[in-house]
C-alpha cells in the first residue's frame, strides 16, 4: 500500500510495499475474523513491535526512558481496555506516571530524571494509549469485525490517494519543513477520495451508515495526515530516516501505522456519538 508522495523514501521498492502491506491486511482480518481475543493478541503485538522501535530510536539518541515500564504499560493498556473498558485508560496513565517515577528513584544510575520521565510518558501515550482504543471498540462494539476494517480501509484510502494524486498533480508543499514530499494536492486528492469511500464504500457492510461513514471519514482526512506528519517531524527531530527496518518496503512497524494510531481514538468516539458501542 503506497504512503508517502513521490521523491518520499527514494528507493523504496514499491512493489515489495505493496505485498508487505497486503500480508498485514491479511493477517489483521484474519485475527479479526478468528476472535476478539486473536485480535487483542495481534495489536498487543503491533504495539509492542512500535514500542521497541522507538524506545531504540529514542535510547540511540541519549536518552533513556524506563524501557520496562513502557512496556509493560503498553501490555496494560490494551489488555486492560479490552478487559475492563475505558477506566482502564486513566488508570494506566495514572500507573505510568507512579511507575515512571518510582523507577528512576531507585535508579542509582539515573541522570536527566525530568526529560527521562517525560520520554517514558511520551512512548506509553503516543502508542499503546491510542491503539488502546481499538481494544475498546472490539470489546464493546457488536460489529466491530466491519468497524475496524472500515477505520481501517478510510486511513489506507486516504493514504493512497495522497500518494497518487500528489505523483499527478502535486506541486505546492504541504509542510515543507516536516516532509517536503507532501503537497496541497495530495491532501485535497485523499480528502476526495475518503469522503467518497464514507459516503458509498463503508455503508456497504455493519455497522456504518451514510451518515457514520461519513464523519469518520472526515475524521480520518484530519486525523491520518496529522499522524503522518507527526511522525515525520519525529523523525526529523530524532535525525532517522524510518523508525526501524522490520517491515520491507515500510520500514519500521511505527512508520506503517502512524496514521492508523492518530485515528483510533476517533473510531471509538465517532461509534460512540453513533450509539454503536456498548455502556460500561
Amino acid at each position: 500500500m503506497p504512503r508517502r508522495e513521490p521523491g518520499a523514501r527514494a528507493g523504496r521498492n514499491l512493489p515489495l510495499a505493496i505485498l508487505t502491506g497486503l500480508l498485514l491486511a491479511g493477517v489483521l482480518i484474519g485475527s479479526l475474523v478468528l476472535s476478539r481475543p486473536a485480535f487483542i493478541v495481534f495489536l498487543l503485538g503491533i504495539v509492542t513491535l512500535a514500542l521497541l522501535e522507538l524506545l531504540t530510536v529514542l535510547r540511540a539518541r541519549a536518552t533513556r526512558p524506563a524501557r520496562p515500564v513502557v512496556l509493560a504499560v503498553g501490555a496494560l493498556l490494551v489488555v486492560g481496555a479490552y478487559l475492563e473498558g475505558p477506566a482502564a485508560l486513566s488508570f494506566g496513565l495514572l500507573v505510568t506516571i507512579l511507575a515512571a517515577f518510582a523507577w528512576y528513584l531507585v535508579d542509582r544510575g539515573r541522570t536527566e530524571v525530568t526529560r527521562n520521565v517525560a520520554a517514558t510518558v511520551f512512548a506509553v501515550v503516543y502508542v499503546p494509549f491510542m491503539a488502546a482504543h481499538l481494544a475498546l471498540v472490539v470489546s464493546r462494539a457488536d460489529h466491530y469485525v466491519g468497524a475496524v476494517i472500515g477505520y481501517a480501509a478510510l486511513v489506507v484510502i486516504y493514504d493512497t490517494g495522497a500518494y497518487a494524486t500528489g505523483a499527478t498533480l502535486g506541486r505546492h508543499p504541504l509542510a515543507p519543513h516536516v516532509s517536503p514530499n507532501k503537497t496541497w494536492e495530495g491532501a485535497a486528492g485523499a480528502t476526495v477520495a475518503c469522503l467518497l469511500a464514507g459516503a458509498l464504500l463503508l455503508p456497504l457492510w455493519e455497522p456504518w451508515t451514510l451518515a457514520s461513514g461519513l464523519v469518520m471519514a472526515a475524521a480520518t482526512c484530519v486525523f491520518a495526515p496529522v499522524g503522518d506528519l507527526a511522525e515525520s517531524m519525529l523523525k526529523r527531530d530524532l535525525a532517522v530516516k524510518d523508525m526501524g527496518s522490520i517491515l520491507p518496503g515500510h520500514g519500521g512497524m511505527l512508520d506503517r501505522i502512524d496514521a492508523l494510531l492518530f485515528t483510533a481514538p476517533a473510531l471509538y468516539y465517532v461509534l460512540a456519538a453513533f450509539d454503536l458501542i456498548r455502556s460500561p
